[in-house]
């Protein structure tokens, strides 16, 4: 990995920031989700990015924020093969617990949203945690899967409070979700090491959201 003129304290500050900001949000004001995660979620999450690599050179591209080129095949093989398999396991979790699935979720009007929800909270996250935070530890510790490691572990702490305001779980419920996003962090953030490509990991990502507003 090339050296960067940036520092974990740098870095890990842009991180807290949004983090911040976004706890503060849901915990004062609550709005229609589509608009959450369409609107608000990428100005909070990735703005800050911008303004931070903004700050350190003259241009920002789409490299900077994760985009590396990488074959096709391999971003379609990670991101839609390991997409597809969380959604078989949610929809094996569904099925065991309800024997069935309604015909509403089916609805064009409910696909279309939950589509687009889902594609826009996978994009910024991923723009977040992989394209900023993972590639950044990792060019200034050398060490992917340290990296990998310190970025879950970002992940799962962003995501803790969603587990509790927002979904209401506690005790064994919270336990059993955390430990869900360290292994989908984790693992997003091996498909990133793999291909250097947001675009593998929004696809992966996508498609656990949207197999989750369907099925879970």
């Amino acid at each position: 990995m090339p050296k960067t003129n940036t520092s974990l304290i740098s870095i890990l500050g842009v991180w807290i920031v949004t983090v911040l900001v976004w706890a503060g949000y849901r915990y004062f004001w609550q709005m229609p989700e589509w608009v959450e995660e369409i609107i608000l979620k990428p100005v909070v999450f990735v703005l800050p990015v911008w303004i931070y690599l903004k700050t350190k050179q003259p241009k920002v591209t789409l490299v900077d924020l994760g985009f590396h080129r990488a074959k096709f095949m391999a971003i379609l093989g990670w991101g839609v093969g390991f997409g597809l398999f969380l959604t078989l396991e949610n929809l094996v979790i569904w099925w065991s617990k309800w024997s069935g699935i309604s015909a509403n979720v089916f609805l064009p009007s409910h696909l279309l949203i939950s589509a687009a929800v889902s594609l826009a909270t996978a994009l910024t996250e991923e723009i977040l945690y992989r394209g900023f935070l993972l590639d950044k530890i990792w060019q200034l510790t050398g060490r992917a899967y340290t990296a990998n490691l310190l970025t879950t572990m970002l992940f799962v702490i962003g995501h803790l409070g969603v587990g509790v305001f927002r979904l209401n779980y506690f005790g064994n419920d919270l336990a059993v979700y955390l430990l869900t996003i360290s292994v989908i962090g984790f693992t997003q953030g091996f498909i990133y090491l793999e291909t250097r490509s947001v675009a593998a990991t929004t696809m992966a990502h996508a498609l656990w959201n949207f197999s989750n507003t369907l099925f879970i």
